[in-house]
């Protein structure tokens, strides 16, 4: 009996000390015991792309398009009038309202009643779609295994090797705060970024600066550095590059080494303190703050390893899209990370 106690005793400090060290546990089913602020949302299952839209968050994925209540996390209906689409990899609100989805079929644009559907046969130079984006300008580019296609209010015009682009594939887009124009591509061993700005291109490669030729994500900092997340399967990396007499220029190189939760960074982020989240192919995500790096996994709170995509609402809510659901941490939450 005696013994049965201390095994209680001991049991219940090691509890004490999980919760002390503000890890979560498990339950039946081997998903997280969340902490407060923190929620799992399923449907959907695999993320690849977020966007907001007044009172709802669109997420695209493999399995389509879901629509949720960005308050109550409720699933509600979605697109009624569109083709069937599966394996979204891009979802985005315009400045007009409209939903944009680009799939391997083409990109619907959705104003609420109407879908129209643009492949080569009204616009674009491919009809495999891999990224969109919305430009200073309001300029739609679409990024396709045939270029850029840019709708600009009803007419198109195109990016493609031929005028400076390292590929014609293309699945990252970015526009920086000097309006500079940032296309990578993922189609290793070639690969690589093209700058575009002042009638000017500047290209990376794993020849000069990048830790990988498949570019999986770019985006700016809150000091003006651009931060691009480099790789495939357990290798790659990110890098810092920043401005120096008007050449960007490599001044950090980041791996699981340096602090990184995995080699490959999937999805970049960086939120209002300036925090850069670096989200993994299989190894949850990395926070760096300042010289700090916080790992977060699914025993955190995750829905899952790989983290494809974030984006924070204007309640400032961070959702995380994932390959097996959506892990929304509230900001009151965000501020204990």
């Amino acid at each position: 009996m005696k013994q049965y106690r201390k095994l209680l005793i001991l049991g219940f400090i090691f509890s004490l000390a999980l919760l002390s060290a503000g890890c979560t546990e498990f339950g039946m089913d081997n998903t997280p015991v969340l902490k407060d602020g923190w929620t799992i949302i399923r449907p959907p299952s695999d993320v690849e792309s977020l966007a907001e839209d007044k009172e709802f968050i669109w997420a695209g994925g493999k399995d389509g398009i879901y629509k949720i209540n960005r308050h109550t996390f409720e699933v509600v209906d979605g697109i009624d009038c569109c083709p069937d689409m599966n394996y979204v990899d891009f979802v985005l609100v315009d400045k007009n309202g409209y939903l944009w989805a680009g799939f391997n079929e083409g990109a619907v644009r959705y104003d609420g009643k109407e879908c129209i559907l643009f492949d080569e046969k009204n616009g674009l130079s491919d009809r495999r779609v891999k990224v969109l984006y919305e430009d200073d300008e309001g300029r739609i580019l679409i990024g396709t295994w045939g270029g850029v296609s840019v709708y600009d209010n009803g007419s198109w015009t195109y990016i493609t090797s031929e005028d400076g682009l390292l590929e014609d594939m293309v699945n990252v887009i970015y526009q920086d705060d000097d309006k500079g124009m940032w296309y990578g591509s993922y189609v290793a061993p070639k690969g690589g970024v093209s700058y575009f700005k002042d009638g000017r291109w500047q290209y990376f490669t794993i020849s000069d600066v990048l830790m990988h030729n498949n570019i999986n994500a770019i985006t700016q900092d809150l000091n003006g550095g651009i931060w691009i997340g480099t790789g495939l399967y357990d290798r790659g990396g990110a890098v810092r590059l920043v401005l120096e007499n008007g050449e960007w220029i490599s001044d950090k190189r980041l791996s699981k080494e340096s602090g990184l939760s995995g080699n490959k960074v999937r999805s970049l982020f960086v939120d209002d303190k300036g925090n850069v989240w670096f989200g993994s192919e299989y190894d949850g995500l990395a926070v760096k703050k300042g010289d700090i790096f916080r790992v977060l996994a699914r025993q955190d709170g995750l829905s899952d390893m790989e983290v494809k995509c974030f984006l924070m609402d204007s309640d400032n809510n961070l959702w995380i899209g994932t390959y097996n659901g959506i892990t929304v941490i509230s900001g009151s939450a965000l501020d204990y990370i």
